[in-house]
């Protein structure tokens, strides 16, 4: 077996068990390089790291900006599926915005929101972090004439708001989510909302 199979089955005897204690420990392991003897599956996955420990500690509510990043992991974030995700709500902003300049609005606000699904064998850490999650996105635009050709600046902020949770009897993952939901139902985990916000660089089009 692989670290992560390990890793699965030593949660499974203890929940089995009901050892809370020792359930706990055995996930947290799965954040630190060394516990116990228990390979560390998540050793790679920074970001998917913070966001369990955070709930096994009972940390509370996160919130991450724009200068959120792991040393060597700047790009956590931008998994195959987050990527669609802002791709598909800049074409939508993209179109509306433009279709607002061209009926002679100067400025405003467009605001859009699309479902991320993201996938273990395709998205990684971010994956693990985060799962599937609402992409909200701001847009913010303008319109100027530059030497004779009017050009539409479009602003783009995200923004990510969720709960970090558990769906009980859910069995796809990993593990059971009966697991973790044990240990918040004895005290020993926490639920917690995480909100991350973060941006790209102006689009701008002559029109």
């Amino acid at each position: 077996m692989g670290a992560k199979e390990i890793w699965a089955e030593e949660c499974r005897k203890a929940f089995d068990a009901r050892d809370w204690n020792k359930l706990w420990w055995v996930m947290k392991a799965a954040t630190t390089p060394i516990s116990g003897g228990l390979p560390s599956w998540l050793g790679g996955k920074p970001a998917a790291s913070l966001f369990l420990a955070r709930f096994l500690d009972s940390g509370g509510d996160m919130k991450l900006d724009y200068t959120f990043a792991f040393p060597g992991q700047s790009s956590w974030l931008y998994s195959p599926s987050m990527k669609n995700g802002i791709s598909k709500l800049d074409t939508d902003a993209r179109a509306k915005c433009l279709a607002k300049a061209n009926a002679s609005e100067q400025n405003g606000l467009y605001e859009n929101e699309t479902r991320v699904d993201q996938g273990a064998a395709t998205d990684g850490d971010c994956y693990y972090a985060i799962g599937k999650f609402i992409l909200h996105g701001k847009y913010k635009f303008s319109v100027g004439n530059w030497f004779g050709k009017r050009e539409l600046k479009i602003e783009r902020v995200y923004w990510i708001k969720e709960a970090y949770d558990w769906q009980r009897g859910a069995t796809g993952g990993i593990i059971p989510h009966d697991y973790p939901i044990a240990l918040q139902d004895n005290g020993k985990a926490a639920v917690y909302t995480y909100e991350i916000i973060f941006g790209e660089p102006e689009l701008k089009i002559n029109f």
